[in-house]
């Protein structure tokens, strides 16, 4: 399992918004994803860039959304000891459906 295309400009957004970093979503295509976890009202995805170091941080700024005729969602960075989980949840009264990760999402920020 890879990030797909919205997930790399999703964490590139957060990563890039305190200017100590310089991620681009190509960047981010070799990441190891180690785990999954689907909710119901979103989606939890670990994985691992061996080549950054980052503080234990959560990443809320810029607020990202991504948005198809569907589904409206949000996201939450978490970094730790390395790792990185990226948060995907539903912004709107619908689920976020389980098939989100192969949709394709407009994201924006606000």
């Amino acid at each position: 399992m890879t990030l797909v295309e919205f997930e790399r400009e999703v964490v590139a957004y957060l990563l890039n918004y305190s200017k100590q970093y310089a991620i681009t979503p190509a960047s981010l295509a070799a990441c190891s994803v180690t785990g999954y976890e689907y909710t119901g009202s979103g989606y939890f995805i670990e994985f691992t860039k061996s080549d950054l170091l980052l503080e234990d941080k959560t990443w809320h700024e810029p607020v990202v959304f991504g948005r198809n005729e569907d589904v409206e969602v949000g996201f939450l960075l978490y970094t730790y000891d390395n790792s990185i989980t990226l948060e995907c949840h539903s912004w709107g009264e619908a689920d976020v459906p389980v098939n989100i990760r192969e949709m394709s999402l407009d994201v924006t920020l606000q």
